[in-house]
């Protein structure tokens, strides 16, 4: 019987049972998951260490984004105050270090000026009311930049203070430290059911584990990405009330980049995001100078997904060449990634208490951001289950977002569903025009109003009144998901809250 029980063992997962260590030093804590994490977020991340290129013009259009943008922003600085004190705790040749160079953001001719340029300019805006140091600089002087004439760049921005780490350097530190505690135990085994202690019970038991045994606890974290879906499903009294985790299928590169010479990228360099999905970019590696990482994208699936897509990996590979580096024509695949993000139906993470089981908590649904924020994230979790209130300045300024964020809630809409009609349509033209799939001149005015009239047909067959993210009805327009799998958790999602 351990104190706390954590379903996951990535970053949010680990991060969580540190904070338990720092704030609770007795407690036992069982961290359950596969060893080799396969098809994990973290894993296959690029470990940004920052939040202006993940900006869009969103935030400006509603509080909830806004605050959501400044807790993570708060984020940034937290990291090396927690690499120090986690190397403080190692031996020397253990230790690992955020890489020193900063990010540069473009604004190139592969976008759109409905999509691209506006989220450059909410960029801009972001880093100017956040008082951030940057810098505006010509493309031609950015290092390591040197994309195809079709491609080019028109604008660029230098932040010095937003950097990169390598997430697989951060995962293996953090097991150390954990495991010299002596009252942290890893199961290497996947949980594939949450465990009540009788069938009338409201009591969290433990989970039960893929060969069948069970492992108990007081209290049980769900924290482990997309799996955290198959254990919500597995109790009944939780069918509906909680935002379904979809996942964001993001496919990445490793590349040796030694041939490159004189054109070698040594810092972050990264496009703004576009038509719903993440920016393409491009990380160094502190440790092996001639490593270099390259993702984008975020196809959102209903299910996960194990390997690489060929639609995704060409096109990454097309957009490196294209947009950042020409000369990554000559680098030589080292490994292509692919990890699924846990993507909550209405955007917004799943963190804190159910309301229907007691001593059962999440720390899930985090997107793309989950690495990044999780200093913040995790902090707040633990204090609210030790019931501490003890809150940071950083903390303090978080408590009234993260309590829109409890696991169990009505979907939160950000704009009604005529708006979000719009922006779906919009989207998918600025897709089209990314991706190759240009309209004749003739078809670019019409083409939109086609669009909004075939998304309100989706929604007339889904039968919601519902704003839903546009992530969600992309998927239906393109064919790639019956909308039935839709309406039938809005469905549940109904009767649960009416």
């Amino acid at each position: 019987m351990f104190d706390y029980l954590i379903v996951g063992n990535s970053i949010l997962g680990l991060m969580t049972a540190y904070r338990l260590t720092q704030f609770s030093p007795n407690a036992t804590i069982a961290i359950v998951g596969s060893s080799n994490r396969t098809g994990g977020a973290t894993i296959s991340a690029g470990a940004m260490l920052g939040v202006f290129g993940e900006v869009t013009n969103s935030i400006f259009s509603s509080d909830l984004n806004h605050r959501q943008f400044q807790y993570a922003h708060q984020n940034t600085s937290l990291w090396f105050d927690l690499i120090d004190e986690l190397n403080d705790q190692v031996e020397l040749e253990e230790q690992i270090k955020i890489h020193p160079n900063g990010t540069f953001i473009l604004l190139n001719a592969h976008g759109t000026s409905k999509d691209d340029t506006p989220n450059y300019h909410a960029i801009l805006r972001a880093l100017k009311e956040s008082e951030e140091p940057h810098t505006e600089l010509e493309p031609k002087d950015v290092p390591g930049l040197c994309p195809e004439e079709r491609a080019r760049s028109i604008r660029s921005v230098y932040i010095p203070g937003e950097h990169s780490i390598k997430p697989i350097a951060v995962l293996n530190l953090l097991e150390k430290v954990l495991l010299k505690t002596g009252n942290v135990e890893f199961i290497n085994q996947n949980a594939i059911e949450l465990v009540m202690s009788n069938a009338s019970s409201a009591q969290i038991d433990g989970v039960k584990l893929k060969q069948g045994n069970v492992i108990k606890a007081g209290n049980v974290v769900v924290a482990a990405g997309v799996g955290s879906q198959q254990l919500i499903d597995s109790l009944p009294v939780l069918k509906g009330r909680i935002p379904y985790l979809m996942s964001g299928d993001g496919v990445s590169y490793l590349l040796d980049q030694s041939v490159l010479g004189e054109h070698k990228i040594e810092h972050v360099i990264r496009t703004p995001n576009r038509a719903g999905a993440c920016g393409l970019h491009v990380v160094p590696n502190i440790d092996e100078p001639n490593s270099l990482y390259m993702g984008a994208g975020n196809m959102v699936q209903w299910e996960s997904l194990q390997g690489a897509s060929m639609e995704s990996a060409n096109w990454i590979m097309g957009g490196g060449m294209q947009e950042i580096n020409k000369h990554l024509a000559d680098a030589r695949i080292r490994q292509i990634n692919q990890g699924n993000r846990p993507t909550p139906i209405d955007g917004f993470p799943l963190l804190g208490a159910s309301s229907s089981v007691n001593g059962l908590w999440f720390l899930t649904g985090t997107g793309r951001d989950g690495f990044h924020r999780s200093p913040l994230l995790s902090s707040h979790l633990v204090k609210k289950m030790l019931g501490e209130n003890n809150w940071s300045t950083a903390e303090a300024n978080t408590l009234s977002t993260f309590e829109q964020f409890a696991p169990e809630r009505p979907l939160i809409e950000l704009y009604s569903q005529d708006d979000a009609i719009k922006l779906m349509a919009s989207e998918i033209d600025c897709a089209l025009h990314e991706t190759g799939g240009l309209l004749t001149t003739g078809l670019h005015a019409p083409f939109p109003d086609w669009l909004s009239n075939d998304i309100r047909n989706i929604y007339q067959e889904l039968d919601t009144s519902l704003a839903l993210q546009p992530m969600v009805i992309f998927p239906i327009v393109c064919r790639r998901w019956k909308p039935e799998l839709v309406k039938s958790y809005l469905e549940s999602h109904k009767q649960a809250w009416g």
